[in-house]
């Protein structure tokens, strides 16, 4: 997670969107292997 702030909103937004896909994606990973 990008720790510092940024002027340019834009890179803020697409670093978390970003981070939030991958999230998603280590959680379906994981649930996937459980079962």
């Amino acid at each position: 997670m990008a720790v510092f702030f940024i002027s340019n909103n834009d890179f803020y937004m697409e670093t978390i969107n970003y981070n939030l896909l991958y999230n998603i994606n280590f959680l379906f990973d994981f649930l996937k292997h459980k079962s």
